[in-house]
């Protein structure tokens, strides 16, 4: 048992409605009320061989006084979100190798009405490889989410936002010891997918960074 850990967690959560929440005009609601969140974690961490490890975890948030849109488009408070669910995690680490995998399995769910919340996946999955040679890193990723509900954004009707996988790739270079210059590629595929009725996402495109990071 040397090599399992147990982990338990709990916190609480504030948000305060934004100023376009509050008081945008035509699609705003002055009478908001701050969303309270209280959160709760069970874990259980295990090595297993020499550089993997995996992880099973447990979590429940519960959420006062969410803030939701509706079908006018103005945004509302819901009385009681409850999201549950688990997420395995394997990774492994040997040799300037990194991977990791996650997927999760949620119930993200309006109490109020019984039924699911909208913008919020049942399953989620991803995954990312990193390889470091000296001064240089390359490395990709993925992720996948399945279909949620959603509120169409002309005229309020239920909808169902598609699920869609994303594919990105990176690569970087230390240019001395605290300047490191990076560059990657998002939505390699070019996927058309919307995480929101209505608002498409960016198509493939191309980042760089250069981080100067100070000693201390």
């Amino acid at each position: 048992f040397q090599q399992t850990r147990l982990i338990a967690s709990a916190g609480t959560a504030f948000r305060a409605p934004t100023a376009s929440e509050l008081y945008y005009p035509g699609i705003s609601n002055p009478n908001l009320r701050p969303e309270r969140a209280q959160s709760f974690a069970l874990a259980v961490q295990q090595k297993i061989l020499q550089h993997q490890r995996v992880q099973l975890r447990l979590f429940r948030t519960n959420v006062r006084d969410y803030i939701a849109y509706g079908r006018n488009f103005i945004p509302q408070n819901v009385d009681s979100v409850l999201m549950e669910g688990m997420q395995a995690t394997w990774r492994y680490s040997s040799a300037g190798w990194d991977a990791r995998i996650d997927a999760i399995w949620q119930d993200p769910r309006n109490l109020s009405t019984d039924r699911p919340l909208e913008r919020r996946a049942r399953l989620i999955g991803s995954a990312r490889i990193d390889r470091h040679l000296g001064r240089y890193d390359i490395g990709g990723g993925i992720y996948s989410t399945t279909r949620r509900p959603d509120i169409g954004a002309i005229y309020g009707e239920s909808t169902t936002d598609g699920g869609y996988t994303l594919l990105s790739v990176h690569a970087g270079v230390r240019l001395a010891p605290h300047l490191h210059l990076g560059a990657r590629l998002e939505n390699v595929l070019n996927h058309h997918y919307q995480t929101v009725a209505g608002y498409n996402q960016p198509g493939s495109a191309v980042y760089a960074t250069l981080r100067y990071t100070l000693p201390l």
